[in-house]
């Protein structure tokens, strides 16, 4: 499976989501592109998580929150506070 099937799976991920959790610790074209289309096409709901103290491009922390975790309970607690404010059915092991 080449380039072209995973665009076409992964926006297709995102055009069935009801919300985006992406984590942005290291810099990705891919995941840039995929936070866009989640906001501006798909029209849902996105969360950036990061680890603490991480430089975040301004592209991204200048328009959207991003939270800072230390270790995945901290994330999902982050996860779970965010779910509960943009008041989106929650799921979470």
């Amino acid at each position: 499976r080449g380039d072209e099937y995973i665009y076409r799976r992964d926006l297709h991920w995102l055009e069935s989501s009801d919300f985006m959790l992406a984590d942005v610790t290291y810099p990705s074209h891919g995941v840039g592109y995929e936070i866009a289309y989640a906001q501006f096409v798909a029209k849902i709901p996105v969360l950036l998580v990061c680890e603490k103290d991480t430089q975040v491009s301004a592209m991204l922390s200048g328009n959207l929150s991003v939270k800072g975790y230390r270790d995945l309970a901290d994330m999902k607690g982050i996860l779970e506070q965010w779910l509960e404010d943009k008041r989106v059915p929650q799921e979470i092991p």
